[in-house]
């Protein structure tokens, strides 16, 4: 049944991407109020409406989250490592319209959102690249290490 055998990986990149984002969402439920550089920066810099804290607290929820999909990016380059990008992309996508879908779906929510901040900009562009970015962590890893890798 070679329908199966195609499928077979697809279900593999489904199950991933929701224990990803049952992950990122467990995570990010207590990181904030048991992390101390959350607490660093926020005693330090969010009284002073400084634009430093924004960007501090960018690059330390970036670090988190490209830590956080490491092990998600392995598991992908493990199913089949020729289409890793593809199965990437798909996570991202998937999760990218699960997150947004009142945004992506109401008219007037998605002007305000196009039209929006930098910020919000900004926090999308790096939600969106977390993955691919371990995704090539790893590959580069194991490129280095010039293992071969099995697939599932």
């Amino acid at each position: 049944m070679k329908i199966f055998r195609e499928l077979r990986p697809w279900a593999y990149v489904a199950g991933l991407a929701l224990i990803y984002r049952a992950t990122v969402t467990m995570v990010w439920a207590f990181l904030p109020r048991y992390n101390p550089v959350t607490q660093w920066l926020l005693d330090t810099y969010a009284g002073s409406n400084s634009d430093l804290y924004y960007v501090l607290i960018h690059i330390h929820d970036s670090i988190v989250n490209v830590l956080l999909a490491l092990p998600f990016a392995y598991l992908i380059t493990r199913i089949r490592p020729d289409r890793r990008w593809l199965y990437a992309v798909a996570v991202v996508l998937a999760m990218f319209v699960w997150d947004y879908r009142v945004v992506l779906f109401e008219r007037r929510n998605f002007f305000g959102f196009v039209f929006g901040s930098g910020r919000t900009l900004a926090g999308l562009v790096q939600y969106v690249l977390y993955l691919p970015v371990s995704v090539f962590c790893v590959s580069v890893f194991m490129s280095r290490k010039n293992r071969k890798l099995p697939t599932v």
